[in-house]
């Protein structure tokens, strides 16, 4: 790869210096844009028929949802095809999903006027990121199809456009491949993690121990001498509600990290956007359940003060029989993520939830010393701390590929460097 000895001022703040022979141009010239249908909610199904891409799909490379009936005014995308999500991140994505109906604020960008669609895909990495970049902070982030069409770039001749693709196909292959070798990495460390929570917090840390059967299939053998209690012989729902305080901070459940505060750009949005007074009061210590997220990990201990939303449970613990951090690694156990589904009640899916009374019968198999919990969790802590070391520094090795992988796209499609190929 040499360096471009041509280069002039561009005039664009994100371009730069660019060739001298590269034409100036505005991106509407070279491209057809098609938006995506607006599907309402309740069109959505989660199981089966023309699957349609979410702008949650983009960077996930798959579709998870579909719907029975073909809209009058479909778009349909097919393999080899460019998105761009229109709201969030602005992601430009080279789909291989497979042909789906594509949803609203998702651009389909078609190719005309001799230009490269992989030299595009390219391309609009960088642009899309300034944009991103640069929009206010406090805003929800939004593009338009003009955004797109008016952006001011400069282009080289097809031929250049073929060579530069060929050259980051190859190097970008090479290096999107140590980016999925440290994923499956850490997805490899976190399903160790799962399965040591599940084995600890339902068998103990001891091989000896004397098991007998639970009186559930779905949580097999415990320890015989572990005690048997349900829900409500630990929980007591409480409905303490927030009224005029606005000091209290707001949290939410997280998937990956259990409860977490919840993130606002200022004080001033939340006041502004809503009504806190009918928020629930969470304590230390306490249980909090999405009702309708449970198979979502929707449920967690709350080791912070605050509030949640109205739709959420809340439950003060008896601490004089269980230890909140063991309770938490148990109800957030796959073992009981894959139980709750069979809980929930609703016509569809995506609109079910769990009812107290449903909750409140599900089993507990556990320690009656606190102590002996208290060892498994001192135990899991540890051994978790361990992996999340490995985690971390892998992360941070996939955060410093991608940046290489952004800074290679820059530099080649805006003609810094030029690629040489054979």
């Amino acid at each position: 790869m040499n360096q471009q000895c041509d280069l002039v001022d561009s005039k664009i703040d994100w371009i730069g210096n660019v060739p001298k022979k590269w034409e100036k141009t505005i991106l509407g010239k070279h491209i057809d844009i098609s938006s995506g249908f607006a599907f309402s909610s309740e069109d959505f199904d989660l199981e089966e028929g023309i699957p349609v891409i979410r702008i949650r799909d983009l960077v996930k490379g798959k579709t998870g949802s579909f719907v029975l009936k073909e809209p009058d005014f479909p778009t349909y995308v097919e393999n080899d095809s460019i998105l761009v999500g229109m709201d969030g991140d602005f992601n430009a994505i080279w789909w291989r999903g497979g042909r789906a109906l594509l949803n609203q604020r998702i651009a389909l960008v078609n190719v005309k006027n001799n230009i490269d669609k992989k030299f595009l895909y390219y391309f609009l990495q960088e642009p899309l990121r300034n944009i991103h970049g640069n929009t206010l902070f406090t805003t929800i982030k939004h593009l338009s199809n003009s955004n797109l069409e008016q952006m001011r770039c400069y282009i080289p001749k097809k031929e250049t456009q073929i060579n530069i693709r060929k050259y980051l196909d190859d190097k970008i292959g090479k290096i999107d491949v140590e980016i999925n070798k440290n994923l499956k990495l850490v997805k490899l460390i976190i399903e160790k993690e799962n399965a040591l929570v599940n084995h600890v917090i339902l068998k103990g840390m001891e091989s000896d121990n004397k098991m007998e059967f639970s009186g559930f299939e779905w949580i097999g053998n415990v320890p015989k001498h572990w005690t048997n209690l349900k829900f409500f012989n630990i929980l007591n729902e409480k409905e303490i509600r927030n009224n005029d305080n606005v000091d209290r901070k707001m949290l939410s459940v997280s998937q990956y990290f259990g409860i977490v505060e919840k993130e606002y750009e200022s004080n001033e949005l939340i006041k502004n956007n809503e009504d806190l007074s009918k928020y629930k009061v969470v304590k230390e210590n306490d249980l909090v359940v999405n009702v309708m997220w449970l198979q979502f990990r929707g449920i967690a201990v709350s080791f912070l003060n605050g509030i949640v939303s109205p739709d959420y449970k809340v439950y003060e613990i008896n601490l004089k029989k269980i230890d909140p951090h063991f309770l938490n690694y148990l109800v957030r156990s796959d073992v009981y993520l894959n139980e709750y589904p069979r809980h929930l009640r609703g016509i569809r899916p995506n609109s079910s939830r769990i009812i107290n009374y449903d909750l409140m019968r599900l089993p507990l198999r556990l320690p009656s010393i606190l102590e002996d919990q208290q060892n498994i969790v001192k135990y899991l802590d540890e051994e978790i701390e361990k992996m999340k070391k490995v985690v971390d520094k892998t992360n941070l090795q996939i955060k410093n590929l991608k940046q290489a992988r952004l800074s290679l796209i820059y530099s080649v499609t805006t003609g810094k460097v030029n690629p040489i190929t054979k």
